[in-house]
């Protein structure tokens, strides 16, 4: 048998989902609202390099190993929500959930010393959708011979925050039309 090239096979599922008018995911949120998502490139298919690629494709396989344990441990994993509002819906799936805790895994390569600002405006956004009070970031590590979720950050339900990305996002939705 000869190698088998997997290249394009990675780079066509990697494919970002296409964006459809008057759907909001939760994960684009904070780019919308800080510029980088912009009306002009919302719609336009995101193109991913063999590196970036391959960091998606390792951080979700990571992700999914993490909650295949939570979910030993009986937490709830991938629930979703739709929330709808006259003009638009805001589509959220929380990794997962245990004694009305919300649990943010990031997989990134890099030790996260804290959360980064996205991560926080996600489980906040979150919170408000699963009405729910707290919300914990971690991180898997090891630590010797111990895997462990490290807490990088905790967040609070902010319902004023939320009415804010929703009269944002609302705006948004102007601009696209």
């Amino acid at each position: 048998m000869s190698n088998i090239d997997l290249t394009d096979t990675l780079l066509t599922i990697q494919k970002h989902r296409p964006r459809i008018l008057g759907r909001f995911s939760t994960s684009d949120v904070w780019a919308i609202r800080n510029g980088y998502l912009t009306p002009e490139n919302y719609f336009k298919e995101e193109v991913k390099d063999f590196s970036q690629a391959f960091k998606m494709w390792n951080g979700t396989w990571r992700h999914n190993q993490v909650q295949e344990l939570l979910k030993e441990l009986g937490y709830e994993i991938e629930l979703k929500i739709e929330h709808k509002t006259p003009d638009f819906t805001l589509v959220g799936k929380i990794d997962a959930i245990k004694d009305d805790i919300i649990l943010e895994i990031k997989t990134s390569t890099e030790l996260l010393p804290k959360a980064k600002s996205w991560h926080i405006e996600q489980l906040k956004i979150y919170l408000s959708l699963f009405e729910k009070e707290k919300g914990v970031i971690v991180q898997p590590i090891t630590q010797g011979n111990k895997l462990i979720l490290k807490e990088i950050g905790i967040v609070k339900r902010d319902n004023k925050f939320f009415e804010k990305v929703l009269t944002d996002l609302r705006e948004f939705q102007t601009k696209l039309k």
